[in-house]
């Protein structure tokens, strides 16, 4: 279910050590008659500082320099991260500590927005080649491994249906 049906503004906080991209960002946000640009920042710290006596919903980051976004949690506003980061070990970790959206820096607007409604709606939205690098993980496993994990993911897994019927004999 979509958060954007309850009205009101979208709050989101922009990021980047780039004076010319913060200023990109700004202009995404300010394109959108539904956002309201609540902040604008050079400093990772000085946006968490902000985000934790602040109510937002999204923050935007562009930033290639992920320690600091694993090391301060936010106050529950979405994080959309524009990267160059493509290490598998760093995703995982990025998207476990809460950021729910990761696309190159290089990005379209189109795509920015995008992600900014994905994360606000609570989905997870993953540039192509941040997709491939975690697939990538999985790429030299043996079939019988990925039908394994296949498996976990189903609902239904055929494995289970087999140990439900040797049980019920």
């Amino acid at each position: 279910m979509s958060k954007r049906d309850g009205g009101g503004a979208i709050r989101i906080a922009v990021m980047a050590t780039s004076a010319v991209r913060r200023a990109k960002l700004e202009s995404i946000v300010r394109s959108q008659a539904e956002f309201q640009l609540a902040g604008s920042f050079e400093a990772v710290a000085s946006l968490m500082s902000f985000a934790h006596s602040t109510e937002l919903d999204v923050i935007v980051i562009d930033s290639d320099l992920i320690h600091d976004l694993l090391v301060q949690p936010t106050s529950g506003g979405a994080i959309v991260l524009l990267t160059e980061v493509s290490h598998a070990r760093s995703i995982s970790r990025l998207l476990r500590s809460g950021v729910r959206a990761i696309l190159s820096r290089e990005s379209d607007p189109d795509d920015v927005l995008s992600a900014i409604y994905a994360a606000y709606d609570g989905l997870v939205l993953l540039g192509a080649a941040t997709a491939e690098s975690l697939a990538a993980v999985y790429g030299d496993l043996p079939l019988e491994v990925e039908e394994e994990l296949s498996e976990e993911i189903t609902c239904g897994s055929p494995k289970v249906d087999r140990q439900m019927r040797t049980d019920d004999i």
